[in-house]
């Protein structure tokens, strides 16, 4: 369930953002005839705003589940945890350089694609470290509290266990 409310909320916010990214010049920004319009940068001809916007649908949602039906494939085979791990982040790698290559190819001028490729990958990279370290540190600081000697538990009940015993043992 984590997923698809992750996956709802970044939908949203990326519409948002394309959806600002649109209107940030029909806000009064006046632009001039030196500073170039970011929507033209980004996107191109900001009368083609259904079509990017539909590109930009298709692609979070298409390069955005792989790694998860990789996941969700994968968490009822008998793989250790790090091998899960690699896999995933493997295909999310791979999903990055895909986008990466394509944001490349489109942009005029062409940038280096070596260089906007490590970019991307780094950055993703970087994020999901931090985030894994978060997760672990979370993860020990929570089973630090559920110890009962700490006078502060955490009781959640088993899998296994119907809501009704549990709510009747306390």
């Amino acid at each position: 369930m984590i997923f698809l409310s992750t996956i709802e909320i970044s939908f949203f916010w990326s519409f948002f953002q394309l959806k600002e990214l649109k209107d940030s010049h029909s806000r009064g920004q006046q632009l001039q005839t030196n500073v170039q319009d970011r929507y033209q940068e980004l996107l191109g001809n900001r009368s083609n705003f259904v079509f990017h916007a539909v590109i930009a649908v298709f692609s979070f949602l298409i390069f955005g589940s792989v790694p998860l039906i990789i996941y969700g494939v994968l968490i009822n085979k008998n793989y250790y945890d790090e091998v899960k791990l690699a896999i995933v982040a493997a295909t999310s790698v791979a999903c990055i350089i895909l986008l990466t290559v394509g944001k490349v190819y489109t942009r005029r001028p062409p940038k280096s694609y070596i260089k906007t490729v490590l970019y991307y990958v780094s950055m993703a990279l970087a994020a999901s470290g931090l985030s894994y370290i978060a997760g672990k540190l979370l993860k020990d600081l929570l089973e630090k509290f559920s110890h009962s000697e700490s006078g502060f538990a955490i009781n959640m009940p088993i899998s296994d266990t119907s809501m009704e015993t549990t709510w009747m043992s306390s």
